[in-house]
């Protein structure tokens, strides 16, 4: 398994011919918060719900990946925010999962909605899109619950974001059982990505054998540790207000 994905990188990497930078992508990496391995996913999918709650359509588009065990206590928790399995069907739903052996007519139902300009569904919970065979327009922000064994992979999926250009960002959530080395398939690409300690952006390039160009984004709007140095106006704000409310 090792070596085939060794193949496949180096396979990958002799056919990419451009740089695979996403310009209007904003990439994200955090460490979870501690807690059980059920309890820091349930943190991420519970934030997202009850944001999803409060800004309504205003709610950016979202993939979230999270592992099949989990997808039923993300739905379960949806569906008593939003009034119940009684009240919220496929057809009025923002909410829903997409995963392989699900229901064909809820599936068909979801994927031709994301293909929309202006989707009903906010919120996807996701096991993968790989092989589905959807290209949704409006996608502005993808969530990754625990990295996935390689960069490769990970770079199919955040390509789902910012389809028309819109500024997205893609997170992703590790914790370092995610990255422990005797895990099956999993690479040193991905380790080293959620470890660095400088910018993600250029990482993720590197692996790829590029670098960043004169139209790389800088500071807040390329990386989260970018971010931390950012002097641009709206960050020196944020942190007035931060130092205000110590």
């Amino acid at each position: 398994m090792l070596y085939q994905s060794s193949c496949l990188l180096a396979i990958l990497k002799s056919c990419i011919s451009v740089s695979p930078e996403k310009t209007n992508l904003k990439l994200i990496v955090c460490e979870k918060i501690k807690g059980s391995s059920y309890e820091k996913i349930e943190n991420i999918y519970k934030s997202q719900i009850d944001q999803l709650v409060v800004e309504g359509n205003n709610f950016p588009v979202t993939l979230m990946f999270m592992p099949m065990e989990y997808i039923a206590h993300a739905m379960s928790y949806a569906y008593h925010i939003f009034g119940g399995v009684n009240k919220i069907t496929v057809n009025n739903a923002v909410f829903g999962c997409l995963y392989s052996n699900q229901d064909p007519e809820i599936m068909k139902c979801i994927i031709t909605d994301l293909q929309s300009v202006q989707p009903r569904f906010r919120l996807v919970f996701t096991t993968t899109v790989v092989g589905m065979g959807f290209d949704p327009p409006s996608v502005t922000q993808v969530i990754h619950c625990k990295p996935h064994r390689s960069v490769t992979n990970y770079l199919q999926e955040i390509g789902r974001a910012g389809r028309r250009g819109q500024m997205s960002t893609a997170t992703l959530y590790y914790t370092n059982m995610d990255l422990a080395r005797n895990l099956p398939g999993i690479q040193d690409d991905i380790i080293c990505y959620c470890r660095h300690k400088a910018c993600y952006r250029e990482c993720l390039l590197e692996i790829f054998g590029y670098k960043k160009s004169s139209s790389s984004p800088e500071g807040c709007l390329c990386c989260s540790f970018c971010s931390l140095e950012c002097r641009c106006e709206n960050c020196q704000l944020v942190r007035v207000v931060d130092e205000m409310n110590l």
